[in-house]
């Protein structure tokens, strides 16, 4: 019999460690190949870990909750003696050791490595309470909290102290809320946001929507706004390509891309989501329509790919008829511009001398300002809006 040893894989673009959501098995279970080890939560989405082979669990590596570096030891199996695969070895000793960092940096994650150099604290004085000594959140947070000054200690031990316990409901953020927090705050903290609003005229294109609609196919899909919209901003697109682009802040470097690559913000009963129609300048309404719905609908559902969840250029996001007359949507780092869908609304307008109602709608965008300059904003969002309102324009 051998031991082998079952790192946590690369689970998706940039990622380079994962949060453990849950054990799907326990030391002694006897495992089949294919069958599901572990949870890891990123970013992008809960993502199943398979066993390779058939074998018996010997060891977990990992608390539900920890953060995990991709490459660490997940999981350890006895298997069959296989000497034709590559992946046994009965070294045990060597898979324990390949989890631990292979130099002198401390390990832990980028947002505690952001934190020491906020306040320019070495980590190599943070003691860690991790698996292999991993410095945790809690652990630098103890103790920067203990190189304040004392006076402000009490003071604000006393101002805690003051709220009784039974008044306090806490709630520590894991899975893809923590994931969520974390990317909003990156994409603050990193992208000067320039945000522009705009009203749409939706009177033409609500009423081919509801004629295509009844003259739709049974195997077609419902038309909704969206499918317009991502037409609208492809061929807006064409004329400003700046706006399908990814500004990577550490190297300078702006990627322009060819396809596009759209996010489609979800929400889902794990919060908000980010799944990504690929190649979305290829298709025709119909097809958007069905790009869109099934995309969206698998993300609901937790049933989306890393591949799935990743990639995008340019993001859309959409409270439906909760949207409200405008927002300011956060940009989806590293992209540079996302485009906000407010809800419909009846205007009264004067039109040839006579009051008439109109369907109107706002956009709200938000562009990064380091790369897209206001003039470029308005520009791309006034082009939006005459496909928007000449629909024919968009779909053709």
């Amino acid at each position: 019999m051998n031991t082998l040893a079952i790192d946590l894989p690369d689970v998706g673009e940039g990622v380079a460690e994962a949060e453990l959501g849950e054990w799907s098995v326990a030391v002694g279970d006897s495992i089949e190949e294919d069958q599901v080890l572990a949870v890891v939560m990123t970013d992008k989405a809960a993502v199943e870990i398979p066993s390779p082979v058939d074998g018996k669990v010997l060891a977990l590596h990992g608390d539900v909750g920890e953060v995990l570096a991709v490459g660490s030891v997940l999981i350890e199996l006895e298997t069959k003696d296989t000497t034709n695969n590559p992946l046994s070895n009965n070294h045990h000793s060597n898979h324990q050791q390949s989890s631990k960092p292979h130099n002198n940096r401390p390990l832990t994650s980028p947002v505690v490595r952001k934190l020491a150099r906020e306040h320019n604290i070495d980590l190599h004085q943070v003691p860690g309470s991790g698996k292999h000594g991993r410095i945790l959140k809690e652990d630098f947070l103890a103790f920067l909290g203990q190189q304040t000054s004392k006076a402000h200690t009490i003071a604000s031990v006393a101002t805690t102290a003051a709220i009784e316990d039974s008044q306090i409901t806490t709630t520590k953020m894991a899975g893809i809320r923590r994931k969520i927090a974390e990317k909003m705050q990156q994409s603050k903290q990193h992208i000067p946001h320039f945000s522009y609003g705009e009203e749409v005229d939706m009177t033409a294109l609500e009423a081919m929507r509801s004629s295509l609609n009844n003259a739709r196919d049974s195997d077609q899909p419902k038309l909704t706004l969206l499918p317009f919209l991502s037409k609208a901003i492809v061929k807006a697109i064409k004329h400003y390509p700046q706006m399908n682009c990814r500004y990577d802040d550490t190297t300078e470097e702006i990627m322009q891309y060819h396809p596009i690559h759209l996010g489609i913000a979800t929400q889902t009963p794990q919060g908000l989501t980010v799944p990504v129609v690929h190649n979305m300048q290829q298709y025709n309404l119909w097809d958007c329509a069905q790009s869109i719905a099934d995309i969206s609908g698998r993300a609901k559902n937790g049933k989306t790919s890393p591949q799935e969840m990743s990639g995008s250029t340019i993001t859309i996001s959409s409270l439906g008829a909760l949207g409200g007359i405008f927002t300011t949507p956060i940009i989806n780092y590293p992209e540079v511009a996302i485009i906000g869908v407010n809800k419909l609304f009846d205007k009264l307008v004067l039109e040839n001398g006579e009051v008439v109602s109109h369907k109107c709608m706002n956009l709200s965008a938000s562009f990064d300002h380091r790369v897209i300059d206001g003039a470029e904003a308005a520009e791309f969002i006034q082009t939006i809006k005459r496909y928007l309102e000449n629909p024919a324009l968009a779909i053709i």
